[in-house]
């Protein structure tokens, strides 16, 4: 968590502040793409309370990242110059395993996993429609 603004802070160090309080801080819910599992732990590790003086890598070669404040242990990792240019939720992290190559591989060109399709003529006022074509054609493609 960056330091609260002071009277001296410059407006870049309020807004980075402003931007991590408001979209970095991560809020458990057990919503349909939550993180909360039945037991109510979070699966992204966020409900700790154990401190960290410095990042290591745990068994798997993932990043467990330093988290030296109990107010640091919600903070989603990131970057301040991408937060501060992307002003929004915005999650950077390490990665340097050989798995990094699979996972980006298959976050690229995964897709849906069923689909429907209907074909059908379509009458003349459809074909002279230019917004339903385009969203039409854009569903398909």
């Amino acid at each position: 968590m960056p330091p609260e603004p002071t009277d001296h802070s410059s407006d870049e160090d309020r807004k980075y502040y402003e931007c991590v309080l408001r979209d970095m801080v991560h809020v458990c819910s057990n919503a349909v793409n939550g993180c909360l599992d039945q037991h109510g732990n979070c699966k992204r590790g966020y409900r700790t309370r154990d401190t960290m003086e410095c990042t290591t890598l745990d068994e798997n070669g993932y990043p467990k990242y330093r988290r030296p404040h109990r107010e640091d242990l919600k903070v989603v990792p990131h970057n301040r110059e991408v937060l501060l240019d992307w002003d929004g939720h915005i999650n950077v992290e390490y990665a340097g395993t050989s798995y990094t190559v699979l996972y980006l591989y298959k976050y690229l060109f995964k897709g849906n996993k069923k689909l429907k399709a209907f074909l059908q003529e379509l009458d003349e006022s459809q074909k002279k429609d230019e917004h339903f074509m385009y969203l039409r054609g854009r569903y398909i493609c």
